[in-house]
Order: C-alpha cells, then structure tokens, then sequence
C-alpha cells in the first residue's frame, strides 16, 4: 500500500485510489504500489496473469526448440541438452508455470537471482531447474521486451527507476508499507 500526501489541486483522481481530505489543506490518496509506479511511468500494456503464463510458454517453448537442435549448441553433448529439454517440459506444465512466474516475480523483485531464490524454503522444489529457469528468465525478459508488454514486476522496477531518475509527480510524502 502507498500512501501518498499532497495539495488538492495536484489531486491526482484514478480509480482505484481512495482519497481523504482534511479542512481543505492537503489530500491523502491510498493506492496499491502498483497502481502507484503505474502512475510514474510510460503507459504500456500490463500483462494479465492468463497472457504472462502464454508468454512464459512461449519463452520455454523457444528453450526446447534450441535444446533440439545440436547445430546450434554443437559443444553441448546429447544428454545434457536432452536433460535441460526434458527440464524445461516439467517447468511448462500447468500447476508449474503459476509457480514458475511466483519464483521470476519475486526474483526481479528481491533483485536477486534465480539460484539465490530457489535456495529458500518457498522455492526449494524449483531448485534442480536452477539452469533452464536462468536461461527462462532471460527468454520471457526478451519476449516482454519485443513485444512491448510489462509485467507487475516490470511496473514496480520501472516506477522505482522513474523516481530515481527525477520524474516529477504530485506528491509531497510517500509512505510504503509492507514492500
């Protein structure tokens, strides 16, 4: 949850937002941190939970076409690459991909990589996959990329980035709980 403080004619009016004023001075808009960033940065797609599993396939789906094809991955031997196929057909499975985009959210959020997540308690059971979900996360990164779409972390990542950079935004006291 952000809360937000500032004057009321820079009331920013979104929906969503629940807002308070008190004898006129300054209002209190309360918004979600993602609903937040959004406001900070370039308006773009933000993809759905239903289109980030699509494109999450998609990125595994490319994994395995290049984990069949020996040309392109010449010093790499059979097993090794049919191991890594095999991997990436359990990562897309349907009751994996939803814990598969849990595990890539919370890396980019922690800004951490794939190894050191799957290393805690939640995500020890990704933990054998550490190599095909670190070629995964790059895969799905440049889908995004390429199709000028962003995720909720991509959101969060770029609202942070917006405010480092000096963007101007309405408000004159940001209070963040819980992130």
């Amino acid at each position: 949850i952000a809360l937000s403080a500032h004057t009321s004619a820079e009331r920013p009016s979104r929906s969503g937002d629940a807002s308070f004023t008190q004898n006129g001075l300054s209002t209190i808009t309360v918004r979600t941190a993602h609903s937040f960033a959004k406001s900070l940065i370039k308006k773009r797609t933000v993809l759905t939970d239903k289109k980030a599993a699509m494109l999450l396939r998609q990125a595994i789906r490319s994994l395995q076409r290049s984990c069949k094809k020996s040309a392109q991955t010449p010093h790499v031997p059979a097993a090794t690459r049919r191991r890594r196929f095999d991997h990436l057909a359990s990562l897309s499975a349907d009751q994996q991909i939803a814990r598969v985009l849990s595990l890539l959210s919370f890396a980019q959020a922690a800004n951490s990589s794939v190894s050191e997540i799957t290393a805690t308690a939640q995500f020890a059971a990704l933990r054998p996959y550490n190599e095909v979900l670190r070629a995964v996360r790059k895969k799905y990164a440049a889908i995004k990329k390429k199709k000028g779409v962003i995720d909720y972390g991509d959101m969060l990542d770029q609202g942070i980035q917006a405010i480092a950079d000096g963007a101007p935004f309405p408000y004159t006291h940001i209070l963040v709980d819980e992130y």
